[in-house]
């Protein structure tokens, strides 16, 4: 029995590994979508995606296949525990994303994962520890903001990308730095409430965008806005699709942080 399942694995792997570019970009992302079940649905994307880049034959084929690559790795991260797996995953994602770069310099999808994936390896390494890659965070996550984002063959400026993820990133960044090294919660505050009014606009909610603003909001002296902002979105707690149908798996993982948050506020 046991060579059974050792031949039919093996057999398995082989197709994988002659599958063409196209299969194997789709078989990525259909894990990609069931990432929610179970985190190791997000590991296959990530491995299947790298299959892909091995199987690429043009640079947009592999800029597509490095950067889903890294978001799924980033997603693995997000569900690690211990710091210092977080440390060896986030750093992963960072690297794959850096190496996007080159294959579409345009394209603001690889500085963003980059940025995103550096600024989670701080909060794991420690911001104290990290400080030497505020610029660098800050850098990418600007770049973002002045290229443009290709989802579903339609083309838009980066700054919209994730939510005005750029934006997100940016503040989070400066309400977490010590002041004396550049953190600014009202440069924060306006950040982060460009990208919750311009995402809820474009009916792109975003949760984590709604966490991030009602604890600068918090920091600011602003309770009464920011219970408002947090009971805005948890009218969607047990509603995830109807929250933002594409980000369903983080926002059920999110939600939580925003009823803690609104329970601390009380009435």
């Amino acid at each position: 029995m046991k060579s059974f399942y050792a031949c039919a694995l093996a057999l398995a792997f082989t197709a994988n590994a002659f599958a063409g570019y196209a299969d194997q970009l789709n078989a990525a992302y259909g894990d990609f979508l069931k990432r929610g079940d179970d985190t190791a649905f997000a590991q296959s994307c990530a491995d299947k995606a790298g299959a892909a880049f091995g199987a690429a034959t043009n640079d947009v084929e592999k800029y597509d296949a490095l950067v889903l690559q890294s978001r799924c790795t980033y997603y693995v991260g997000m569900k690690a525990t211990r710091d210092d797996d977080k440390i060896r995953i986030f750093g992963d994602a960072k690297n794959i994303a850096d190496k996007a770069k080159g294959f579409q310099p345009n394209r603001a999808e690889a500085y963003f994962f980059y940025a995103i994936s550096l600024g989670r390896w701080a909060e794991a390494n420690g911001i104290m520890k990290s400080l030497g890659e505020r610029n660098n965070l800050k850098r990418n996550a600007e770049t973002v903001i002045a290229k443009v984002a290709v989802v579903d063959g339609k083309t838009f400026p980066g700054k919209e990308y994730d939510s005005w993820g750029a934006n997100r990133t940016l503040a989070r960044m400066y309400f977490k730095l010590p002041g004396m090294f550049g953190g600014d919660n009202q440069k924060a505050e306006r950040l982060i409430r460009e990208a919750v009014v311009e995402s809820e606009k474009a009916g792109f909610r975003n949760t984590l965008n709604v966490q991030y603003f009602a604890e600068v909001l918090i920091a600011n002296g602003k309770k009464a806005e920011a219970r408002q902002v947090l009971d805005d979105s948890l009218r969607y707690e047990n509603d995830a699709a109807g929250y933002n149908p594409n980000r369903v798996p983080e926002t059920k993982d999110e939600m939580p942080a925003l009823r803690a948050l609104r329970k601390e506020l009380g009435n």
